[in-house]
């Protein structure tokens, strides 16, 4: 049963608007996340009320022209902050190709960016608007992997990476409520501790694609049985995580399985 905050009576009266039109449109300082459905690797883009955008990964070369679409039906034309998490070319193959078409503003990057950008470090916080901010929480240098937190006022997701997050280090987001864990490099290994779960009590769990590789199947079984709802992009299609004051809402946009969301979803992005 996927635990919801809201149902679809009250997402009619809550004061965020999804356009039908694109670029959709959000009101009273919301932010919306979108997962993309890369067929290998990973990138997350969130825009802010405001219209700025951000780019966490960058997905596999084999991924360009996907991520490519999924930034034009967003109507990007600028992204003013580039994070990228893991030197792994799924996850950063197309830096490059982002910096010289995206005029992106800052870039931060888990290694040496030859002054082009900042490397990130642990403890390093990048506000990437009033109310949103991406937390460096830690970082392992020998597989050049960093485990993230984005905050959304008292929101958060975890974004974990090959760094060995435990029971120590939860301390590190106890000022949020954590509503998603991004699982660490395509669940295929390095999953959370147990204690990790329990503690945080995350919603629902993120994971991405990784061309001719599985998600570990004993990994998805502990997940489902701490109740936590797990979205493998590669069957659900991109996701939209949308922030909103102390609430959110998840629409799966892009392989909706239910046709009675469509009312709510921006027509572009279907």
């Amino acid at each position: 049963m996927l635990k919801r905050h809201l149902n679809w009576l009250v997402m009619l009266f809550i004061p965020i608007f999804l356009a039908f039109s694109n670029p959709i449109v959000l009101k009273n300082d919301g932010v919306a996340l979108y997962f993309i459905d890369l067929p290998d690797g990973e990138a997350t883009l969130i825009k802010t009320s405001d219209d700025h955008f951000s780019l966490i990964n960058t997905g596999s070369l084999e991924s360009r022209a996907h991520l490519a679409d999924a930034i034009t039906d967003l109507n990007v034309n600028k992204i003013d902050y580039l994070i990228v998490t893991e030197h792994d070319p799924a996850y950063s193959a197309n830096t490059d190709w982002v910096l010289d078409h995206y005029q992106v503003n800052h870039y931060y990057d888990i290694t040496d960016t030859n002054q082009v950008g900042q490397t990130l470090k642990t403890g390093d916080r990048y506000p990437l608007s009033p109310l949103l901010t991406f937390h460096v929480l830690k970082v392992n240098s020998e597989k050049q992997s960093s485990t993230n937190l984005l905050t959304y006022r008292d929101q958060a997701i975890l974004f974990l990476g090959r760094t060995n997050f435990t029971k120590s280090d939860i301390s590190l987001t106890k000022d949020y409520h954590v509503r998603a864990i991004k699982i660490a490099h395509f669940a295929i290994q390095f999953a959370p501790e147990p204690a990790v779960l329990k503690k945080l009590n995350p919603d629902f769990a993120i994971i991405f694609a990784l061309k001719n590789r599985v998600a570990n199947h004993d990994l998805l079984s502990y997940l489902t049985e701490q109740w936590v709802d797990v979205y493998q992009l590669e069957f659900t299609g991109s996701l939209m995580l949308v922030f909103f004051e102390d609430k959110y809402e998840l629409f799966e946009e892009f392989k909706l399985k239910n046709p009675d969301l469509l009312t709510f979803l921006p027509k572009k992005l279907l």
